[in-house]
């Protein structure tokens, strides 16, 4: 479709009006053309955000404004007015272009971008999706698979940019206009004008009411403008561009694979059969080949009509261009001017239902069970208190001159505290309305210094449920800050407590300079009364008639529950006793003390603080101090040792873990907590960027690793680097010994990984290797003594083993039995959790050589619920049915492993079989029990001296013997079912060397 808009209506109009505004009009195209071209070539599915696409917008407003072949629009539009209209149309998708650095510093530093593709952010899933294709979890797995990701990231950029295009096109006429062909005359109202009306093609339609940025009248060059009527006309215009090339198969293809939802987009168009618009009426009609498109050309068309219908409500008592009267838009019942049906070989059946809602039934919801405690509403009520505190804050500051902080939190504290929030709880006699007699009630009010509400803020947030002033373009454009109140349904948790609520709040910086408002609520659903208030200073004061009374102390106890790190005061008074609860600080929670023990040792507890943007807080460390010397691997010891080793001794406190969101404490799951916290290493956190995203309740019922954030995880690392850079212990001769403790007290994997702290000898050779570097050894050799084999023996006081290792002359890596007693319990398991024994031999009479090689997969012959694995290996004695590992046996631990070669091992794998397939009416419970006796008597045995040995071995050899010779008795199995040993004797499961 050629379109030639220098002959649409609106145009010629413009043009008899002020042939200068005519002029400019074809330099500013000329100059959005080119500007505009560079969308579809680095977003190729955007092939209509063109020029072309601004013309037809220009026709389809000319349309709304002229009746056929008549040079007057229905209404008389001001040369200015049709000017400005037409430069937003051509300007309005201005900010869609983002240049290749500007994509560049996306994707590494703009916050915004982090937060969206985090969590349960819009693009999160995508980019997850993203992520696992680079990694090659997905279908597509060879070299392609990252051109394909480049092509899905390009996709997902688009659609971040797309989401806030049209707050970047104000930026893009403030900072541009010179290159765009200086559209607004050196004019900064029209500047402003023209980047308002951009920026409301891309707002919801209430935020249209903001009387400031579209007002119903506004002087620009000598002209009377209509800002409101102009963002109307544009938005409808842009969504009246229904034309067929929106959706060019050839682009189509030139494009693919396309983000699922712009495949959509693209192919609603090509279903449309008919299409005019004029003043009067706006029809369509489309034939879909299925119930996609049905659906998609539905919703689109169901959005015109709601534009129009809100259009009616916007220009009802407009001073300017009152007679304007919207079309007629109708998408149902029998004059309905938009039809949208099956194309005659279509095979679905169109219906219109839809969810409804029984508001009744919402209420109740929102009220009373979102929340699991009704006293929620203090906290609900505290959060819309501060951030109408930190407003009033960044204005004044604004006011002195002073560039407000990103967060309000790095306000020097003086000027802070000058912004309190005041909560109090007192008895008054009130009337009964159904007796008349005067009661005694409790009403609670909290008061804050705020901004305040008028008349608008009220009607278009306070009393729309699911709709917050803090999640709008227009509270983004005033304030810097992250708010905490998000959700817009908070308030409504007062009616769970009470059925008298009184508001009374005064916003003085009100554009219409109102009078202070008292607002009565008697329930969510009720008619409010409203009368003029009495207050004369800016905020907001709630009172709340309780239903039931709160007991003295419960008041202070739940304020200062939830505002653990609010950086303004709460002035809280509790049925007459008054306190302020401030927000914490590290020295609530270190300390010294001394270890009664030991003179001159000590406890501590050290702070460091987090020192990471968007997040404040600190991080608190368990430390003993021993001639002077800080010891990071004693908590263990302090809870429960130290308590046993001196009637004085108890175990020392630590503060617990602690997560906020802007000051207000987060309900975390403590299900995994001590009483006395979760040491060494705790976190008190504060979050007050939009990386967290809390839910409704502001509940986190999950439990919360604070380990997970990659900011506060490197702040761990940095300082546990440090320490280890400064402390004798980590740096001595054993001071591996020292880190190997650390690893099971302090838990972050991906840290210990690359220290070198694991010693392997080749030869008497010793080196320390990280655990990166043992992983990827084939085999690993481990030289284990006898004693080596019993669990939990304590060690000698010197490496006995390392002597014999100059008769290994294989050049192995080795490990002595001895070192492995000292190495942490998640490195043990990191370095033989995918090993196998694939030889053992005897060194020395006391000694072991054992390889453990690498394997794809470890596969036990038995796992019971209350054993330890039993798998198979190759055993130094032929005659041995089996053997402990003990704490050579690091993979699975007090593991037994029956000699693979051994009769009576192929006999058990037999009857696992058996078992498993419930053959001779075995089953597998039968073979847990025969498992759960071996698997006793090879551990008792290892787990104790000979001396012993008569006694409770002896026990356990009986039992299983017994239950052989049982197994004898059964009649008519197969020959290979049948123990091929009656008798399991001594020397069949004592470790010795053959020639003992």
């Amino acid at each position: 479709m050629n379109i030639t808009p220098q002959h649409t209506s609106i145009m010629m109009y413009l043009k008899s009006l002020n042939d200068a505004y005519y002029g400019k009009i074809l330099e500013l195209r000329d100059a959005v053309q080119h500007w505009l071209a560079y969308i579809p070539e680095t977003f190729p599915h955007y092939t209509r955000h063109t020029v072309l696409h601004s013309d037809e917008i220009v026709v389809q407003i000319s349309k709304l404004l002229f009746k056929h072949n008549e040079t007057q629009p229905v209404i008389k539009l001001s040369a200015a007015e049709a000017y400005i209209l037409i430069a937003s149309a051509y300007l309005h998708d201005s900010g869609m272009v983002a240049a290749d650095q500007e994509k560049l510093e996306i994707l590494t530093s703009n916050n915004d971008w982090k937060s969206w593709i985090a969590g349960e952010g819009g693009g999160a899933k995508r980019w997850r999706e993203i992520e696992e294709l680079r990694q090659g979890k997905g279908k597509i797995r060879g070299p392609e698979r990252h051109f394909v990701a480049d092509l899905q990231t390009r996709f997902l950029i688009a659609e971040f940019i797309r989401r806030t295009h049209h707050l970047r096109a104000a930026d893009v006429i403030k900072q541009y206009e010179e290159y765009l062909g200086r559209f607004a005359f050196n004019d900064p109202t029209m500047q402003r004008t023209i980047a308002d009306i951009c920026v409301a093609h891309g707002l919801r339609d209430y935020e249209l009411e903001d009387r400031e940025k579209y007002p119903e009248m506004r002087d620009v060059q000598g002209h009377s403008v209509n800002v409101r009527l102009l963002a109307i006309l544009l938005r409808l215009g842009d969504l009246l561009d229904m034309s067929y090339d929106r959706a060019c198969p050839l682009l189509m293809n030139a494009a693919n694979p396309l983000p699922s939802d712009s495949m959509a987009h693209w192919e609603q168009y090509q279903r449309i059969t008919h299409r005019a618009t004029s003043p009067d009426r706006i029809e369509i009609t489309a034939e879909c080949k299925n119930q996609e498109e049905h659906r998609v050309l539905q919703d689109w068309c169901q959005w015109i009509v709601n534009e129009v219908n809100n259009a009616k409500v916007l220009m009802n008592r407009a001073e300017l261009h009152h007679e304007w009267q919207p079309p007629i838009a109708l998408i149902d019942g029998p004059e309905a001017t938009i039809k949208i049906r099956p194309a005659p070989n279509a095979k679905y059946i169109p219906s219109s239902w839809t969810f409804e809602l029984d508001h009744a039934a919402v209420f109740q919801l929102l009220i009373r069970d979102v929340y699991d405690n009704p006293l929620v509403f203090i906290r609900e009520l505290i959060q819309n208190a501060l951030d109408a505190n930190r407003c009033q804050m960044y204005a004044d500051l604004l006011r002195d001159n002073q560039e407000p902080p990103e967060y309000p939190s790095q306000v020097e504290r003086e000027r802070r505290r000058r912004y309190p929030v005041k909560i109090k709880v007192e008895a008054r006699l009130l009337p009964n309305e159904m007796s008349g007699e005067t009661e005694e009630k409790q009403v609670l009010i909290i008061e804050d210094c705020g901004i305040g509400m008028d008349k608008e803020i009220i009607q278009r947030y306070f009393l729309q449920v699911g709709r917050s002033f803090y999640t709008t373009d227009e509270f983004r454009r005033k304030f810097r800050f992250i708010p905490t109140s998000r959700f817009g349904i908070g308030f409504l948790s007062v009616f769970a407590v009470s059925d008298r609520v009184t508001v009374e709040t005064y916003k003085p910086s009100s554009a219409h300079r109102e009078e202070p408002i008292r607002l009565t609520l008697r329930g969510p659903r009720n008619y409010l009364l409203t009368e003029q208030g009495e207050r004369n200073v800016s905020g907001t004061s709630i009172e709340v008639i309780l239903r039931e009374p709160l007991p003295q102390g419960q008041l202070t106890k739940l304020v200062r529950h939830w505002c653990r790190r609010v950086e303004f005061p709460i002035i809280v008074d509790d049925l007459g006793v008054q306190r302020t609860v401030d927000s914490e600080h590290a020295d609530q929670f270190t300390y010294v003390i001394s270890d009664v023990t030991k003179q001159g040792n000590k406890f501590a507890v050290r702070a460091f603080p987090i020192n990471r943007p968007g997040v404040e807080g600190e991080i608190y460390v368990f430390v003993a101090l021993e001639d002077g010397e800080e010891l990071w691997n004693k908590w263990n010891y302090a809870r429960f040792v130290y308590p046993k080793e001196h009637p004085q001794a108890i175990p020392p406190g630590f503060p617990h873990d602690l997560v906020c969101l802007h000051g207000i404490n987060l309900e975390v799951s403590t299900k995994s907590r001590s009483e006395i916290g979760d040491g060494p290493l705790t976190a008190r956190l504060d979050y007050r960027s939009n990386r967290f995203t809390p839910t409704v309740t502001r509940d986190l019922r999950h439990e919360y690793n604070w380990l997970s954030d990659q900011d506060v995880r490197s702040r761990v690392e940095e300082i546990l680097s440090e320490h280890l850079t400064t402390s004798r212990h980590a740096n001595s001769a054993d001071g591996w010994k020292y880190k190997q403790r650390l690893v099971d007290e302090i838990r972050l994997p991906s840290f210990w990984d690359s220290h070198p702290m694991i010693p392997v000898y080749k030869g008497q050779q010793s080196e320390l290797l990280s655990l990166k570097d043992i992983q990827g050894l084939q085999v690993i050799t481990v030289v284990a003594s006898k004693k080596d084999l019993i669990p939990y023996a304590i060690p000698d006081g010197e490496n006995s083993d390392s002597p014999l290792l100059e008769k290994i002359e294989d050049g192995s890596a080795v490990i002595t039995g001895f070192d492995l007693r000292s190495f942490s319990h998640a490195h043990r398991l990191a370095i033989f959790h995918n090993r196998l024994i694939v030889d053992s031999r005897w060194l020395t009479s006391e000694h072991l050589i054992i390889d453990w090689a690498l394997c794809d997969g470890v596969d036990w012959l038995f796992a019971g619920e209350s054993y330890a694995p039993v798998l198979m290996a190759k055993s130094p004695n032929p005659t041995l049915i089996g053997f402990s590992m003990g704490n050579v046996g690091v993979s699975y631990p007090l593991g037994v492993y029956l000699n693979q070669d051994h009769q009576f091992v192929h006999w058990l794998i037999v009857v696992k079989r058996t078992c498993k397939e419930q053959k001779y009416s075995f089953t597998e419970k039968q073979f847990h029990s025969l498992m759960s006796l071996i698997d006793d008597v090879i551990r008792r045995w290892v787990g104790n001296d000979e001396d012993f040995f008569e006694g409770a071995i002896e026990a356990s050899l009986s039992l299983l013997n017994r239950y052989l010779e049982e197994w004898l008795k059964i009649p008519d199995l197969p020959a290979e079912l049948y123990p091929p040993i009656t008798k399991i004797t001594p020397e069949m499961i004592i470790l010795k060397k053959p020639d003992e």
